[in-house]
């Protein structure tokens, strides 16, 4: 048997449960058998992993048994609750929840068949303790060790398969793939196709194994030797693993298993599925099985305390109830009453039609009936699944207690006698302690549940309380007579005899004395004879009396009990009822407190101006940089971040220019810079909510933006300025050109050493071009707006082109010291056209005049309609393109070749002349 946890727990609680359940598996298989729930509530399970907001919501594993361990359905239940009394130590049932299902349709591998009806014991529990809602996590880092005992100690005491058992490791491990074998067997059962794959260490292991049976390796050294040999390389070695690589393989390969251990040496091979049988006595096995349990029982007090430290103790509130907890071991209410007497009372219970009424009768015991767990029996108390323990018949004791008073009463006539007829009188009134005892701690609802067990009695069962001296050899009185006469008179007659005629005064007193002590205690004898006589009478009509007596008492306690019970039960109800109360409270008040932290968090992210906040820890403005969208600040270390209102919350963020990953709301402002947890931000930031922050000058109020907008200003915050770059060069553009003042400040590059051209609307920048040798772009999440060269209040010409490349063009073919630029990207959305009829209104209002300088095509016609029906009826419009290219661009660079080859012919006739001359 072994344990083993999923590393899962983070999702819904519809996909660990409906896996365990499901009547298919992953792959559309059937389950044969089907899985079968033994304990708990699968709809109760999900909604509680559902309501958790830990980032771990449930635990899940299985509990796994080999085909040879065969577990009957008394041992699976037995270890359910030794898991869960291991697993959830110091807590009670109502503290925790879990769920239990059983597979037998497992099995993979070469033996797949073989090992069908192999068990599975899968649980799924939440990660919550129930009364205090805080998390529970019963498999911590480090459980292998907390359960390794406890398996350890399942598996020496039942002789099941254990995983540490030298005689079943592998000749290696196989992984993964030993499950893709399982599925694969399933899928071929099932007629459909299996997956398919490569094991390299399949491979690997096969290879060695050849070696291994020529006697060619001898330990693990001669392995490594081997496989370097081969052209693998090991990167890694450890006690019992190898890990290997291989240019072929690509990855890397992990070797477990019985051939890889550093101990292993030829002639000591493990075989795959040998177990070893369990071990029966020797010192060495009594002094593990101590070791393994001191070690569990230290893990369990460890854990026990943990739990009612961090969770607090909860125990049942009535002395009763604990009582009945220790009555009935594991809550099992399965079996009636009378086998509950009969189990605890043995042959003295009045309910066990097992006890003879005549010693000499033979005995014909009734069958247990035991409920099947395999055909999943399960009770009405939530999925409980319960058997009847079979119980060994016990020895009748009042045929012992006959047997022992005949015997003593030949061995010893009078002061053994009374000795036993005290203990007689003991041990009835002990049987009907006991009896009493028991109905009284018997629980509620099995006492509801059954008739008065009275009602079937039988005159031969009443028979059986009839005084037990019946059938002894001799009564009493003849015990007396017989044993005095034949003993102790004859001996004081003879001492008599002989005293008289010696003529011995002082031995005829002595003796004289002891007949008359004899005397007094024959009176004694036959007045105790006449009591017990009276006690157990010996008329039929007499042991009615006394059994209907009984019967009548034993009704009454029974009476009193239901009683007492009922009290308890609706004291349980009220507590139960005053606890889901309180529950409930407690619930609407965490809720209430999370939904006043989330609104004071959001209130620090809303109401608390980040640069003012910013300004308190160094930071400066730079009015310069920042816009109506966006602020700029520095401090004196560099740091240099961008702070704006979101647009979607109004929640104040910031975002360094540094450090893209530096960026969120002014909590995260806090955490990075001064390094405090949540609770200390709260504390530092609540001062801020009611005294705000007053700077030296006063912050301009900031207008929200988008989330795509901030990162279009944050990016742009990175890039450099520049007056040249090889593209513009490689265009035509000199530097004389893109330095001058009409054109400083607009051309930009990033860190990419991409060239830059900002596009800007009334707010700033929404989005920039991108140009390269190699392509050219736009911004993504930027918008379109105008590339616009530097103003003048001299300036009587605006160009508009479509590209700024055509711009800068149009500038260096025909430059004009009062000519405005503008560009637009290309093809005009409705924000440009708002934005180039303001432009269009306000030149034509100092009376500048218009040049369309778009491109030689339909698209570039297109706009040049669009640009007129924009400007003022009014306005000095005129269209100029380019008499042989597509663009301006095209045109400076034919322009910039024509002057070439006119240099070139000039420097050429230069040349001619100088030749001629000499």
């Amino acid at each position: 048997m072994l344990l083993k946890f999923f590393n899962r727990g983070t999702g819904k609680g519809k996909g660990p449960v409906e896996y365990i359940l499901n009547a298919t598996d992953t792959k559309g298989i059937p389950r044969e058998p089907q899985p079968e729930l033994l304990k708990g509530n699968p709809q109760q399970i999900i909604t509680l992993i559902d309501s958790l907001d830990f980032k771990h919501k449930y635990t899940s594993g299985v509990i796994s048994f080999a085909p040879t361990d065969a577990p009957t359905n008394e041992q699976l239940e037995a270890i359910i609750t030794s898991f869960e009394d291991t697993a959830f130590a110091g807590l009670e049932p109502d503290q925790y929840d879990i769920l239990w299902v059983k597979h037998t349709h497992t099995g993979g591998g070469a033996t797949a068949l073989a090992e069908r009806g192999r068990v599975e014991l899968h649980f799924v529990t939440p990660r919550v303790e129930l009364t205090t809602g805080k998390s529970l996590n019963i498999a911590p880092p480090g459980a292998n060790y907390y359960f390794e005992p406890w398996r350890d100690y399942w598996n020496m005491t039942h002789g099941w398969a254990s995983p540490n058992d030298p005689q079943r490791a592998r000749t290696y491990y196989p992984g993964y793939h030993a499950l893709i074998d399982a599925q694969n067997c399933r899928l071929e059962l099932n007629g459909q196709k299996p997956v398919s794959r490569d094991d390299a260490r399949k491979l690997i292991t096969n290879y060695l194994t050849a070696y291994i049976e020529e006697g060619q390796i001898q330990n693990r050294n001669d392995i490594v030797t081997t496989l370097e040999e081969a052209g693998f390389t090991i990167t890694r070695q450890g006690d019992n693993y190898i890990t290997v690589t291989h240019d072929d393989l690509h990855q890397r390969i992990r070797l477990k298993g019985g051939i890889y251990s550093a101990s292993w040496r030829l002639g000591a091979e493990f075989t795959a599925e040998t177990r070893t049988e369990p071990k029966t006595g020797g010192s060495d096995c009594g002094a593990e099985f101590t070791t393994i349990s001191d070690k569990l029982a230290a893990y369990l007090q460890k854990r026990r305390d943990f739990h009612r430290q961090k969770y607090g103790a909860h125990y049942p509130s009535s002395p009763d109830l604990v009582e009945m907890d220790g009555l009935f071991p594991g809550g099992d209410f399965a079996c009636d009453l009378s086998g509950y007497l009969g189990r605890q009372l043995g042959d003295e219970s009045i309910f066990n039609e097992s006890v003879q009424t005549d010693s000499n009768e033979p005995t014909n015991p009734q069958p247990t009936q035991a409920e099947d767990l395999g055909g999943g029996t399960l009770s009405k108390q939530g999925g409980q699944v319960h058997h009847s323990t079979p119980q060994q018949p016990l020895p009748n004791r009042l045929e012992m207690q006959r047997e022992a008073l005949s015997q003593a009463v030949d061995n010893d006539p009078l002061n053994r006698l009374e000795t036993l007829f005290k203990t007689v009188d003991n041990d009835l009134l002990e049987r009907e302690q006991t009896l009493s005892k028991t109905v009284d701690n018997l629980p509620l609802a099995r006492l509801e549940s059954l008739s008065n067990p009275l009602d079937n009695l039988s005159l031969p069962r009443q028979e059986t309380l009839s005084n037990p001296l019946d059938n002894t050899p001799l009564s009493r009185q003849e015990i007396l007579s017989n044993s005095l006469d034949n003993d102790r008179w004859g001996k004081q007659e003879q001492a008599l005899l002989n005293a008289v005629n010696e003529d011995d005064e002082s031995t005829r007193k002595r003796i004289t004395r002891n007949l008359q002590e004899l005397c007094r205690e024959l009176r004694g004898g036959q007045e105790r004879t006449t009591e017990i006589n009276h006690q157990f009478p010996r008329t039929t009509e007499q042991k009615i009396g006394v059994f209907n007596h009984s019967t009548e008492r034993i009704n009454q306690e029974l009476l009193r009990n239901n009683q007492l019970l009922q009290q308890h039960t609706d004291r349980l109800i009220r507590e139960n009822q005053q606890a889901r109360e309180r529950l409930s409270r407690h619930h609407e008040r965490l809720r209430r407190i999370k939904e006043q932290q989330f609104r004071e968090l959001d209130k620090f992210k809303t109401d608390i101006n980040l640069a003012d906040y910013a300004q308190t820890l160094g930071y400066e403005v730079n009015k310069k940089k920042s816009s109506v969208n966006c602020l700029v600040l520095k401090d004196n270390q560099g740091d240099k971040i961008l702070v704006g209102i979101n647009q979607a919350d109004g929640h104040y963020f910031y975002s360094s220019v540094n450090d893209d990953r530096d960026k969120g709301s002014i909590i995260d402002f806090i955490q990075k810079r001064r390094n405090l947890n949540l609770g200390e931000v709260r504390k530092e930031l609540r001062p801020w909510l009611n005294n705000p922050y007053s700077p030296k000058e006063a912050t301009p109020k900031l207008t929200p933006i988008t989330q795509d907008r901030q990162k279009i200003l944050t990016e742009f915050e990175g890039f450099q300025v520049i007056v040249t770059h090889p593209y513009l060069t490689q265009r035509g553009i000199t530097p004389e050109t893109s330095n001058l003042p009409r054109f400083q400040g607009i051309i930009y590059m990033d860190s990419r050493n991409n060239l830059i051209f900002p596009h800007q609307d009334r707010e700033g920048v929404c989005g920039y071009e991108i140009r390269h040798q190699a392509f050219k772009g736009f911004s993504s999440g930027g918008t379109k707006g105008l590339w616009c060269s530097q103003g003048a209040s001299t300036d009587t010409k605006l160009v508009i082109c479509e590209s700024p490349l055509d711009c800068l063009s149009y500038h260096q073919l025909f430059p004009d010291e009062t000519t405005r630029y503008m560009a637009t990207g290309g093809t005009l959305s409705e924000k440009q056209k708002d934005l180039l009829q303001g432009a269009l209104t306000k030149i034509n209002d100092l009376g500048g005049e218009i040049i369309v300088a778009t491109d030689k095509d339909e698209a570039g016609q297109k706009m040049a309609q669009e640009l007129r029906n924009l400007a003022p009826s009014t306005a000095q419009m005129s269209r100029v393109v380019p008499t042989h290219h597509k663009d301006w661009n095209e045109a400076l660079m034919a322009e910039i070749r024509r002057q070439r080859e006119q240099e070139q012919e000039q420097q050429q006739k230069r040349s001619r002349g100088r030749g001629l001359s000499r």
